[in-house]
C-alpha cells in the first residue's frame, strides 16, 4: 500500500491539471448542450443587468423615465455588471449560460485552491470540488450567491496564507478579496466571517499547545488583518445601519430542516429524485474516512502538526455554527434576501464533506473515493441535461417572440406556467427592448435598479407583483400614469386556472383592449394595446 501511495503522490503532480480541466469541461457539457440553461430567477437578472447597462448608455430611454440606478453599496451586486458588459453582444439565454458557466469554473477553481492551501498533504483532494459544484442555488438562479460561495473558498485560502505569510502583498489580496465578496451576497460573507473567526481561535490554541507564539499575540499581523478587513466591516456596517430604518423583511420559519440536511437538499437541481446522486456521498465518504482514521490509529500515530489540528478544530467549528445559524435564523429575512436556510443546508452539507474528507490522508483512499462520485455526478449531470431539454421548446418560443417586440412601452405577464425552472424565464421578452417589465424587482431595496424615488410605488400600489392572471394593473398604471402596452399570457389559462385566477376579467380586458401580436398555441400569446 505505501508503494501505491508513494506512486499516486507522484503521479499527481502530472495528472491532476489535465483532470481538472476535463472535469471543468464535462462540468460545463449541461450547460451549453442546451439552446437555453434557464435557472429560476436567472432571465430577471438578466433583465436587471440589461437595464443597468440601459441606464448607463442612454439617458433618453422609456426605462431611464421611471428607474434608476441604486446608490446604496448593497452586498447583491456583482453579478449584475458582468450581465450589463455582457448584454449588448448576446442574447439573454446566451448570457444566463455565461454567468453559470463562470460561476461553475470560479467555484471549481477556488475549491482547489482552498484544498491546496488546508489539504497540503492530501493531493487528489484537489479536484473534489467537482463534487459540491452541482447545488440547488446554481439552478435557482441565485447568481450574486453563487458567485459569493466560489469567493468564500477563495478567502479562505487568503485567509490561510496571509496568517502563514502576514506580508503586505498578502493583506492587500486578502482585503480585495473581502470587499469583493461583500458585494456578491451578505450570507457567504457573514459565513466567511463565522469561519475566519474559527479558523483565528482554532490557530491561535494550536500554536500555544505547541509552545509557538500565539497568532492574536503577532501585532503586526493584527494590524495588518484589522486593515485587511476595514473597508468591508465599513460597508457592512452602513448597509445594517440603512437596512434598519427601511421596511422589515419576512420571517418564515422552514419545517423539517433536519430531513433536508440529511437527505441533502442543498444538492438538488432539478427535484428530490436527485438525492439517488447525492447520497452516495454518505455511501462513500463516510465509510473511507473511517477506515483512513483507523489506519492512522493502528499505526499509534500521536503526533499531529499545527496545521492538521487548527484546521480539524476550524472545520469542527464552521460546522456548529452553520448548523446554528440555519436552525435559529428564519427562511425569510431583510437582510438574508429570502431562502436563507436552503443556501445555508448547502453550506452546512458541504463543510461536513470537507470535514471527512480532511480525515482521508492516504492518496490510495482519495482516488478511491474521488473515482466512483465522479461518475456518480456525471451520471447526474446527464439527469439534469435530460431534465433541460424538456423545456427547450417552450423557450425557444420566448426567444422568437422577444423579437417581434419594437417601441417602448410597460409590459405586463400573466404566467400559467411557472414550472420548473421557468417562473421568469418570460423575463427574456423585455431584454434588449424599451421595455419595463411588472414582475421586476425594481421595489427591492438591495436591487441594483429601482423605482424613482418620486414615484408612489407603496406595497399598496403594488398589487399587481406575485398575482399572475388577475389583471390587478390599475395601481401600476396610476403610478406610472401609462397604459400597459403588451399582455403576455405563458400557458393556457384555461386549462391552468384555479380560485385565484380572475381570467374572465382578463379576457374581457383584452377582448376590449388589446389586439393579438404574437400567438403559439397553448404556449405564448402576446397581446398588444390597441391605441398606444
Amino acid at each position: 500500500m505505501n508503494f501505491i501511495n508513494s506512486f499516486l503522490s507522484l503521479k499527481y503532480n502530472r495528472l491532476e491539471p489535465a483532470l481538472f480541466w476535463l472535469l471543468v469541461i464535462l462540468s460545463l457539457v449541461p450547460i451549453w448542450s442546451v439552446f437555453a440553461f434557464i435557472t429560476v430567477d436567472g432571465q430577471g437578472h438578466i433583465y436587471n443587468g440589461q437595464v443597468l447597462w440601459t441606464l448607463a448608455t442612454e439617458r433618453d430611454s422609456y426605462i431611464s423615465a421611471f428607474t434608476e440606478i441604486n446608490s446604496s453599496l448593497s452586498p447583491n451586486w456583482i453579478a449584475h455588471p458582468i450581465i450589463a458588459f455582457l448584454s449588448p453582444f448576446f442574447s439573454p439565454f446566451n448570457v444566463e449560460k455565461i454567468i453559470v458557466s463562470l460561476y461553475v469554473v470560479l467555484f471549481v477553481f477556488s475549491f482547489r485552491r482552498f484544498i491546496q492551501t488546508y489539504f497540503i498533504h492530501q493531493s487528489w483532494m484537489s479536484l473534489s470540488g467537482f463534487l459540491f459544484v452541482w447545488s440547488s442555488t446554481v439552478v435557482n438562479g441565485f447568481f450574486n450567491y453563487n458567485f459569493g460561495v466560489a469567493l468564500l473558498f477563495l478567502n479562505l485560502a487568503f485567509l490561510k496564507k496571509f496568517t502563514d505569510q502576514p506580508g503586505n502583498k498578502n493583506a492587500v489580496v486578502l482585503g480585495v478579496g473581502i470587499i469583493l465578496l461583500y458585494f456578491c451576497h451578505l450570507i457567504p460573507f457573514c459565513v466567511f466571517g463565522l469561519v475566519s473567526i474559527a479558523f483565528i481561535v482554532s490557530k491561535n490554541i494550536s500554536k500555544q499547545k505547541e509552545g509557538q507564539v500565539p497568532l492574536l499575540r503577532n501585532k503586526s499581523a493584527m494590524i495588518k488583518l484589522g486593515a485587511a478587513v476595514f473597508i468591508p466591516a465599513l460597508l457592512l456596517i452602513s448597509h445594517l445601519i440603512s437596512m434598519h430604518s427601511g421596511r422589515s423583511g419576512e420571517s418564515i420559519v422552514s419545517e423539517n430542516i433536519g430531513e433536508r440536511i440529511l437527505k441533502l437538499s442543498g444538492y438538488n437541481c432539478i427535484s428530490d429524485r436527485e438525492w439517488i446522486y447525492s447520497r452516495w456521498l454518505y455511501f462513500i465518504i463516510i465509510p473511507v474516512s473511517v477506515i483512513s482514521i483507523g489506519l492512522f490509529m493502528w499505526k499509534k500515530t500521536t503526533s499531529r502538526s499545527i496545521q492538521t489540528t487548527s484546521t480539524n478544530m476550524t472545520l469542527i467549528l464552521s460546522l456548529i455554527a452553520l448548523l446554528a445559524c440555519v436552525y435559529l435564523l428564519p427562511n425569510g429575512t431583510t437582510l438574508g434576501g429570502g431562502m436563507l436556510t436552503v443556501r445555508l443546508i448547502y453550506l452546512t452539507t458541504t463543510f461536513f464533506f470537507v470535514l471527512l474528507l480532511f480525515q482521508i490522508k492516504q492518496p490510495l483512499l482519495q482516488v478511491v473515493v474521488l473515482f466512483p462520485l465522479f461518475i456518480v455526478q456525471i451520471d447526474k449531470q446527464s439527469f439534469i441535461h435530460r431534465e433541460y431539454v424538456k423545456q427547450q421548446d417552450f423557450l425557444k418560443v420566448v426567444d422568437r417572440a422577444r423579437l417581434t417586440i419594437e417601441g417602448k412601452g410597460l409590459m405586463y405577464i400573466a404566467d400559467f406556467n411557472r414550472k420548473w425552472p421557468l417562473a421568469h424565464a418570460t423575463d427574456a421578452l423585455g431584454y434588449r427592448n424599451d421595455v419595463i417589465l411588472t414582475d421586476t424587482w425594481f421595489h427591492k431595496s438591495f436591487n441594483p435598479v429601482i423605482w424613482k424615488n418620486h414615484l408612489p410605488m407603496t406595497p399598496e400600489n403594488m398589487d399587481w407583483l406575485d398575482n399572475e392572471g388577475k389583471c390587478n394593473t390599475s395601481g401600476l398604471e396610476a403610478s406610472l400614469q401609462t397604459k400597459v402596452r403588451w399582455y403576455v399570457v405563458a400557458g393556457n389559462p384555461n386549462i391552468e386556472k384555479h380560485d385565484s385566477i380572475q381570467w374572465s376579467h382578463c379576457s374581457e380586458l383584452l377582448e376590449s383592449q388589446y389586439e393579438k401580436h404574437f400567438e403559439a398555441k397553448d404556449t405564448l400569446t402576446i397581446y398588444h394595446l390597441k391605441k398606444y
